[in-house]
């Protein structure tokens, strides 16, 4: 592929590429889960109509689906992906340093150097755009807007990151899913509302129902957009966003909508793109794949786990940020028996305890349940969270937590949630909140010289449904 570098007033460069990639045609939504992994459905008062094929207006000119990238160097520099029609032939972005004076905001553009055409499931062509500006200023507040030189997308803001940053927030999101539009707006709106100064956005996975519905993509990115064009958005893969279990086949529409920085492992080809790490300030947020159910040899299941688990040493061996997080899709504990995961337990666990992960955040299971185990006899192990931001909502039971000699502390069904995290004075504050903005779930985590001290702050209880 090849690259732009252009001049960004003093040493600043930019760099800019434009990637698309191709969409196989409509797929049928895919099945529910079966029994036992959700509370059955309420038999229909009225004969049922036909389901209606969800559609999106074509893509045009005029930019949308507009995201800001995770990268290996968030301090200088910054990606943006954005779509617009294939008609659009010179994509491009413009970015300044924040200002008041109309005499002193200097925009520097940044032309693509390619665009690939696909054809999506409606029966429409589009485009995705991917533009990097480099050698930013750390700490600094940018204005940036992508367009083709003629029709622009507003103004959008973004700040780059800083190591030695007294302050820290990020928004973190379970399985988004279904009711995209219609009810997980109000989730992102709240979060946006509570915590607009957030810098980084985590997502554990299943953003759609449908492998590649460009429908339900719209809806997502359409509600998303506060959060997601002035933050870096950190997705995990979840097994929604694969065809089937058997395919392996990964959605063209993640890898178009989020360029990942090419820093992990490669034994696997599905590895590209889908496990990475980014630093944000003084935090290492570090996404897996964990739909290790992908090899068609079943012997290869746990070389996936193995390789992960490698790279992740590498990573974290001499890992220069303060604080770890680690989000994917598979939870370490299940809150339904039938849905546990025990070789990637065995596999990643070790890991997360020997290197002192403070925070991991998974999703699949539809319900929400936090908790630790204690390691070595001191209250320092990882809080892990299982949670869903969606209306999908199944029965949680925690023996799973129990049987494997961790502790839940929080856990609840049918509640629409999202995460705050806060990171001050070396002190990480995690905070669940219902749609409402009620405090769910609260954890302090706190670094205090080679030693550090995990506290459960307040919770609404253990509720046992199943």
């Amino acid at each position: 592929m090849s690259r732009t570098r252009v001049l960004l007033g003093s040493g600043v460069t930019a760099l800019a590429v434009a990637a698309v990639v191709g969409v196989p045609a409509l797929l049928a939504p895919t099945a529910q889960p079966t029994a036992g992994q959700q509370a059955a459905a309420p038999a229909p008062t009225q004969p049922a109509a036909a389901a209606a094929v969800p559609t999106s207006p074509a893509p045009t000119a005029t930019p949308d689906r507009i995201v800001l990238n995770p990268d290996t160097d968030l301090d200088a520099r910054q990606t943006v992906t954005w779509r617009t029609s294939t008609d659009v032939t010179a994509p491009q972005a413009q970015i300044s340093p924040d200002t008041a004076d109309p005499w002193g905001f200097k925009t520097v553009t940044v032309k693509a150097s390619r665009t690939t055409n696909q054809q999506a499931d409606g029966g429409y062509s589009q485009a995705f755009h991917t533009a990097t500006f480099e050698a930013l200023k750390p700490g600094t507040t940018y204005l940036y807007r992508v367009g083709d030189g003629s029709i622009w997308s507003p103004w959008l803001r973004f700040t780059t990151g800083k190591p030695a940053a007294p302050t820290t927030s990020l928004i973190a999101m379970g399985d988004i899913q279904t009711g995209i539009r219609s009810d997980w707006s109000r989730v992102a709106l709240a979060a946006y509302g509570d915590r607009p100064q957030a810098r980084g956005l985590i997502s554990v996975g299943d953003h759609t129902n449908t492998f590649n519905n460009d429908a339900q993509w719209d809806e997502l990115l359409d509600a998303a957009a506060p959060l997601s064009n002035g933050r870096v958005w950190m997705p995990a893969i979840g097994n929604h966003e694969y065809r089937s279990t058997d395919s392996g086949e990964l959605t063209p529409q993640f890898r178009a909508q989020f360029p990942a920085p090419a820093n992990g492992p490669t034994d696997f080809p599905q590895f590209a793109g889908t496990t990475y790490y980014t630093d944000i300030d003084n935090v290492r947020v570090v996404t897996l794949n964990s739909y290790y159910r992908v090899p068609a040899d079943k012997k290869d299941e746990q070389r996936w786990l193995d390789s992960q688990a490698r790279w992740m040493e590498s990573i974290l061996a001499n890992n220069p940020r303060e604080f770890t997080i680690v989000n994917f899709h598979y939870p370490v504990y299940s809150s339904s028996p039938d849905r546990a995961n025990p070789e990637l337990r065995n596999t990643w666990q070790p890991i997360f305890e020997k290197y002192g992960v403070d925070l991991v955040l998974q999703g699949h299971d539809h319900a929400y349940v936090s908790g630790q185990r204690d390691v070595r006899g001191r209250n320092t192990g990882p809080v892990y969270v299982t949670s869903s931001s969606s209306i999908r909502q199944y029965p949680q039971d925690y023996s799973d937590w129990t049987k494997n000699g961790a502790t839940p502390k929080t856990a609840y069904q049918s509640l629409m949630t999202y995460q705050l995290i806060d990171l001050q004075d070396r002190t990480l504050t995690y905070t669940a909140k219902d749609s409402t903005g009620r405090i769910t779930d609260q954890w302090t985590v706190a670094h205090r010289g080679n030693t550090k001290q995990v506290k459960h702050i307040q919770g609404i209880g253990v509720q046992r449904t199943s």
